[in-house]
C-alpha cells in the first residue's frame, strides 16, 4: 500500500483543454491569381520558405505584354503631337502680341487683330486636347501594366508554403467571388503560431488574458511547454451536440513555436490560480464525501477534511489534516476501508 505524507507545496487551480486545442497560425492565406491563364514557370513547392514579394507563381503574359507595348507607343505618338500642338499655339501667342504692337501704330485694323486672336485661342484649345489625350493614353497605360502584374502572383509576407494546387503547364482559373479558384497557393507565417483551444463555458469566468499556460502536443508528448493566454474569444461558441466553449489563443515562445506544424493536436492547462506553501494531499487521495484514509498505527482512519484550491495532481487542505498524517493513495487497490489493517509499502512527499 502507498501512503504519502501530507505536506506543504504548491497548489495550482486550473482549467484544462483535452486532446481539443490545435496549432494555427495567425497570418495565413490562399492566395491566387485574379486573372485565368497558363503557368509558365515552376510554381513554389509545398514547404518552401519565401519572402514577402517573392514570386509563387507566374502565368503566360504574352497577350498583357503586348497590350503594354501598343499603350506605350500611343503614349509616344501622342507626346509628339502635344509638342507640335504646343508650338503652334507659341507661333501664335508671339504673332498676336507683335500684330497688337501694329495696330496700336495704325498699320493694321481692329478686326484682323481680333483674326488672328481666335487662331491663338484655337491653338491654345488644340494644345489642351493633346495634353489631355495624353494623360488619357498614360492612364490606359498604367492600366496595362496593373494587368500585366496580375500574371504574377507575389507573396504578401514571409512565410511557409503549405499547400500548392498548379503545377507547370496547367491553366488556372481567377477568384470568383468570394471563393477560390483552381491554382491556389496557401501560406503561413511560422513566427504567428500559437495554439487555439476551446474551454468549457462553465471555467470562462476564471480565465484571464496573462495567466501562464502548460501545454502537451501529441506529436511530442514528453517535452511539456509553457506559454500563456494572449486572447479570450468575447462571445461563447454554441454548436449543436458539442457543449458551449469559449476558445482562447496560447502564445508560445519563440523556440518553443520553431519546428512546430500548423494543424497539431494539443492539450492545454489554462493556470487561474496558484497559492504557495499551502497544506496539500495528492487529489487521488481524496475518497467521495471529501475523505481520506490515514495510516495510523498499523490501522487505516477515516478522515474527512475540508478542501479549496485543486487540479488534477494537488488539492489544498484547509481543515481535517495538520501535515504529520500518512495519507493512503489507492491506486486501484481493494479492501481499503475505514479500520482494516495495513502496513505501508512505499512514501512520498508532497
Amino acid at each position: 500500500m502507498q501512503v504519502i505524507h501530507a505536506g506543504r507545496g504548491s497548489v495550482p487551480s486550473s482549467v484544462v483543454n483535452t486532446r481539443a486545442g490545435t496549432v494555427v497560425a495567425r497570418t495565413r492565406a490562399k492566395i491566387a491569381p485574379e486573372l485565368a491563364g497558363a503557368v509558365v514557370e515552376p510554381p513554389a513547392r509545398r514547404g518552401a520558405r519565401v519572402a514577402r514579394g517573392e514570386l509563387l507563381l507566374v502565368l503566360d503574359d504574352t497577350v498583357l505584354a503586348a497590350h503594354v507595348a501598343l499603350a506605350d507607343s500611343a503614349c509616344e505618338v501622342l507626346e509628339r503631337e502635344l509638342q507640335r500642338a504646343c508650338i503652334s499655339h507659341e507661333r501664335a501667342e508671339r504673332k498676336y502680341e507683335r500684330h497688337r504692337e501694329l495696330l496700336q501704330a495704325g498699320v493694321i485694323t481692329a478686326d484682323r487683330l481680333d483674326e488672328l486672336g481666335s487662331e491663338r485661342e484655337l491653338h491654345a484649345s488644340e494644345c489642351e486636347v493633346a495634353r489631355a489625350r495624353l494623360a488619357q493614353a498614360r492612364a490606359e497605360a498604367t492600366v496595362a501594366r496593373a494587368e500585366l502584374a496580375r500574371t504574377r502572383l507575389p507573396a504578401p509576407f514571409d512565410g511557409v508554403i503549405a499547400e500548392v494546387t498548379v503545377e507547370l503547364g496547367e491553366r488556372v482559373l481567377p477568384l470568383l467571388g468570394s471563393g477560390l479558384a483552381s491554382g491556389a497557393i496557401e501560406l503561413y507565417d511560422p513566427a504567428t503560431l500559437h495554439v487555439r483551444a476551446p474551454i468549457d463555458e462553465v471555467d470562462s469566468a476564471r480565465l484571464a488574458v496573462g495567466s501562464s499556460a502548460l501545454l502537451t502536443l501529441d506529436s511530442h508528448p514528453d517535452v511539456p511547454l509553457a506559454g500563456g493566454v494572449l486572447a479570450i474569444a468575447p462571445y461563447v461558441l454554441d454548436i449543436e451536440e458539442q457543449n458551449r466553449t469559449v476558445e482562447v489563443e496560447i502564445e508560445l515562445s519563440p523556440e518553443d513555436m520553431r519546428g512546430l506544424l500548423p494543424g497539431t493536436s494539443a492539450d492545454v492547462e489554462v493556470v487561474c490560480e496558484r497559492r504557495e506553501s499551502v497544506l496539500c494531499v495528492p487529489s487521488a487521495t481524496l475518497q467521495p464525501g471529501s475523505r481520506v484514509l490515514v495510516l495510523e498505527q498499523g490501522r487505516l482512519v477515516e478522515r474527512r477534511v475540508e478542501r479549496r484550491l485543486s487540479n488534477w495532481e494537488w488539492t489544498k487542505i484547509i481543515a481535517g489534516l495538520d501535515g504529520s498524517e500518512l495519507v493512503v493513495v489507492p491506486r486501484g487497490q481493494s479492501g481499503l476501508v475505514a479500520g482494516a489493517e495495513a502496513r505501508a509499502e512505499a512514501q512520498g512527499a508532497p
